[in-house]
């Protein structure tokens, strides 16, 4: 294929744990030469893009204290000299998240390039869930000054940078309303986080070969990292209401692992609750599509959470299983949309028991829910559909 130049990736992170911006670099890398600057490499990393049109530039991620806390802004701000000294005539700089945003704003002016801003998230509504504010000592009351002076510094930039870009996308049409509303953004679209279409195969019993006493079981299934803000607790102690044919499998690895382990043995529903640990990729979606339902409760802890859709939701829609999803705008969207299961109408233990044995009772409901999340996947929830969407508006800047 034709590559259309150079365009230079600029990511404030690993690559390895970020799907996204892989997913990303490699459809970029279909029409251009792209040149990854980034940090915290692995030495997987370049086996991930093997045979593709990517270079990759680990930068030094050292910052000092004040960056890394305060002027967060400015944490991409190591990325300049390096893009800058590579004499490439790049034709766009491609920021992801906020911590490039000025970074990428300076290069493009130095190069006369076109910038590309791609929120991720709200950034600077996430700040909290990096500081104990909830609670009720000194220290909280000088951490919820800080999240303050924090949002109101990087607004300032976050303001200046898309305002100035030549296209600003960012991942489903809450995040866009929102920073819409906020600033006057130009040129924008919406690219879905959405995983690579992937065909049903056949029952391979995976589940119940791993784990024998899933055998004959209805299994609700949550995949992804044991990390709060999940409502993983909840999930777990509704297990404890389930009937004796329903057990919760659990897949993932996190913070909270070895907690969530412990209260499953507190609760003494060791029968019911069923930790599989990390799941190699390529496996992961044979896992997904024997379970019966998928199960997703967000806590909105911030405007950002609260906004989300997580790529999970498409997951479960690709492998066919009906959702049991928290009554979020996305979320909410997605169900009402797509007719793929069920919102939670709060997340108390026995109000997720309650709706899991609801709807693992009514079999033709559950089948139209399958068939549903199927269709919708297959037509526009998938990264393929997504791509064509991100390389489209990119060849529109820059003809």
């Amino acid at each position: 294929m034709k590559h259309e130049g150079a365009i230079c990736y600029l990511l404030y992170s690993s690559i390895y744990n970020n799907i996204r911006a892989y997913k990303e670099i490699i459809s970029l890398a279909k029409s251009f030469e792209v040149h990854v600057f980034y940090i915290n490499p692995s030495p997987e990393d370049q086996q991930l893009f093997k045979g593709k049109n990517v270079l990759l530039q680990p930068v030094d991620s050292q910052n000092s204290l004040l960056r890394r806390h305060l002027f967060i802004y400015k944490q991409g701000f190591n990325f300049i000299s390096p893009v800058l000294n590579s004499g490439i005539d790049f034709k766009a700089i491609y920021c992801a998240d906020l911590p490039t945003f000025l970074a990428g704003k300076k290069i493009a002016q130095k190069l006369n390039a076109k910038l590309i801003l791609d929120s991720f998230e709200i950034y600077l509504e996430t700040v909290n869930q990096f500081y104990p504010v909830h609670q009720k000592n000194i220290k909280a009351y000088i951490f919820k000054q800080l999240v303050k002076l924090i949002r109101f510094l990087g607004q300032r930039i976050e303001k200046k940078c898309i305002e100035s870009c030549d296209l600003f996308i960012t991942t489903n049409i809450s995040y866009l309303n929102y920073f819409l509303l906020k600033y006057r953004v130009g040129f924008s679209k919406v690219v879905m986080n959405c995983p690579e279409y992937a065909e049903l195969g056949a029952n391979k019993g995976l589940i119940a070969n791993t784990t024998p006493a899933l055998k004959g079981k209805k299994i609700v299934l949550y995949q992804g990292l044991l990390n709060q803000g999940r409502g993983l607790h909840q999930l777990v102690k509704s297990a404890k209401y389930f009937p004796e044919d329903i057990a919760l499998v659990i897949i993932g690895y996190g913070i909270l692992e070895k907690e969530l382990i412990q209260l499953k043995e507190d609760l003494e529903i060791k029968h019911k609750v069923f930790f599989l640990g990390a799941i190699p990729m390529k496996l992961l979606h044979h896992y997904t599509q024997e379970a019966d339902v998928g199960v997703l409760i967000l806590e909105p802890f911030n405007l950002s959470k609260k906004l989300a859709s997580a790529n999970k939701l498409f997951e479960y829609m690709m492998s066919g299983i009906p959702l049991l999803v928290t009554d979020l705008p996305e979320n909410k969207h997605i169900i009402e949309a797509c007719e793929c299961g069920v919102l939670l109408p709060e997340t108390h233990p026995k109000v997720i028991a309650k709706s899991v044995t609801q709807m693992l009772n009514n079999e033709n409901l559950m089948n139209r829910y399958s068939e549903n999340g199927i269709k919708h996947a297959q037509e526009k929830f998938n990264w393929e559909y997504q791509e064509n969407i991100l390389l489209a508006s990119i060849g529109g800047i820059l003809k």
